[in-house]
């Protein structure tokens, strides 16, 4: 399980670029960032010989009736293949379970009940 996530694009700034890649990768509308959680390295061996630098952001939408889960699609630019998303809400409170680090700066978030 993963948070949206992507690449910084040459000249692009990393609250540019959450916005793109959440946006390509979850297909929701009227996205903004609601706070800054700050910038960590992840290690990521042993599946690549490199360090990550990552840029964390907590996201919401003023999209209304939100569904519970859904599915979207990311084209990758038209290179390769589409990729396939399932995805769906959860609580702050569980979302620990977040894979490969992304989940690290959860306790930054201000607990918003407005925001999802």
């Amino acid at each position: 399980m993963q948070v949206p996530a992507g690449t910084v694009k040459p000249e692009e700034l990393p609250e540019h670029a959450v916005l793109r890649e959440a946006s390509e990768e979850t297909g929701l509308s009227g996205l903004r960032i609601v706070q800054y959680l700050g910038t960590g390295e992840y290690d990521m061996r042993p599946y690549a010989d490199a360090t990550h630098a990552r840029h964390y952001f907590h996201l919401t939408t003023d999209s209304k009736d939100l569904p519970e889960r859904w599915e979207a699609h990311e084209d990758n630019d038209g290179v390769g293949e589409r990729i396939r998303f399932e995805l769906y809400w959860v609580p702050l409170e569980k979302a620990h379970v977040i894979g490969a680090g992304q989940g690290a700066f959860l306790g930054r978030v201000v607990d918003d009940s407005a925001a999802r």
